[in-house]
């Protein structure tokens, strides 16, 4: 089993292709990464919880699907996305990982970060 964490806000399906010998590509599986970062949840309790993070498990076989697809590989090297055989807590994974992505919901301390750099120029 391997674990795929993602610090991306929604979750992404990254489809697996195979070519018809007419040439036409037919979407034949999907995979699906969960996604939540950054969103505000509802717990059991009544509370409100926002993520950090979250992982998938995938089998070996889904791995080595998205290990080619061009678009999972883009969020491994922006910093989205991380792969581990080991089930680690989240807390610990995400502090090496792009914190969020531009879907993310604004806060005030993301607000307060865009008007200094505006002032910058």
């Amino acid at each position: 089993m391997n674990y795929i964490y993602s610090t991306l806000t929604s979750a992404n399906v990254y489809p697996v292709y195979k070519r018809e010998e007419s040439g036409v590509s037919t979407a034949v599986k999907n995979i699906k990464i969960n996604g939540g970062c950054n969103v505000i949840k509802k717990t059991e309790s009544g509370g409100l919880h926002t993520p950090r993070g979250v992982v998938t498990p995938v089998s070996d076989e889904d791995l080595a699907l998205l290990m080619q697809d061009k678009i999972f590989n883009l969020h491994i090297k922006n910093g989205f996305i991380t792969i581990d055989k080991k089930n680690i807590p989240i807390s610990k994974v995400v502090n090496d990982m792009e914190a969020r992505d531009s879907s993310a919901p604004l806060t005030e301390e993301t607000i307060e970060k865009e008007k200094k750099k505006k002032e910058k120029k």
